[in-house]
């Protein structure tokens, strides 16, 4: 399997971590970010990728423990799932538009935590080729892991460490199909002041980057953290990072795909299961599409 590290051609990218408000149930809000959200949201000028990862909250800490590093994110602190977003041109994005996004996340967000990666700062380093399903649904097993640097480690040492030698430790198995790096800005929490939301990180909370990894199966993420490339970076790891969280990843959805919006980004993910499960590839075509998705008279 040919690895190439490539930062994505979006002059700036943004992690937007969610926390659903306790006025629903969990499963409501999921389901409403996942549909009704996302069909506004993947509509926005100037993106080149929209995902979303739900979190698995019944399996956190999946990362190896290493002594000395913190391992256990305060549970108020553990977000409900993450936003992945890169722009092509994020001055696009009229006010008008951005103030409709964020004017829709209090109908099932507290909290939103919005981290930026400028052009250079991330990397695909392995990429998952699989062909999109119809319903955007993504294949395999995730974990995500959120990472902070330890005072007194320079920058350059921790971006090194980590688009380097932990990610060549982490992609040396070919059953790793999918391998990203994100390596955050100061974290401002004016940059996205959704209202009715908090957007408070204390800093001695926030993080510095983050990993996104995928394997055929839960089976091959746990084969790469008892291999000797990964066990060769445990040392390092306690010396670079003051702490390394981790959750699975229950489900992940590509709502934009290379600048265009996905079946599921266009007519909700419950929509695009039930055409792929029916196999009603004609709801994929444009005389359907350009009927559903637009105002009759507008």
């Amino acid at each position: 399997m040919k690895d190439e590290r490539v930062s994505t051609p979006g002059q700036i990218s943004m992690t937007y971590f969610t926390f659903y408000h306790g006025q629903h149930s969990r499963e409501l809000c999921r389901d409403f970010w996942r549909d009704p959200h996302a069909m506004v949201a993947a509509r926005g000028r100037g993106g080149h990728l929209y995902r979303q990862h739900h979190f698995d909250l019944d399996r956190v800490d999946v990362w190896p423990r290493i002594d000395g590093l913190s391992h256990d994110m305060p549970k108020d602190w553990m977000p409900d799932g993450c936003d992945e977003l890169v722009m092509d041109d994020p001055t696009l994005m009229t006010p008008e538009e951005a103030g409709m996004f964020m004017g829709d996340e209090h109908n099932f967000l507290r909290r939103g935590l919005i981290y930026a990666s400028p052009k250079g700062q991330y990397f695909w380093h392995r990429t998952d080729n699989s062909p999109l399903t119809i319903d955007g649904k993504m294949s395999g097993q995730r974990i995500y892991v959120f990472l902070r640097r330890r005072d007194g480690v320079s920058q350059s040492d921790f971006t090194d460490f980590v688009q380097n030698q932990l990610i060549a430790a982490i992609i040396e198995r070919d059953d790793i199909l999918e391998a990203k790096s994100y390596l955050f800005a100061p974290y401002d929490e004016k940059a996205w002041p959704s209202l009715g939301l908090a957007h408070n990180h204390p800093a001695e909370l926030q993080y510095h980057g983050s990993i996104q990894l995928g394997g055929e199966s839960g089976l091959a993420i746990a084969k790469m953290f008892q291999s000797e490339a990964f066990q060769s970076t445990l040392a390092r790891q306690g010396e670079i990072f003051e702490a390394v969280f981790s959750v699975g990843v229950e489900s992940s959805y590509k709502m934009v795909e290379k600048g265009k919006p996905t079946l599921a980004g266009l007519r909700g993910y419950t929509c695009a299961r039930i055409i792929s499960q029916i196999g009603a590839v004609n709801h994929t075509e444009d005389p359907v599409l350009s009927n559903v998705v637009t105002i009759p008279g507008a």
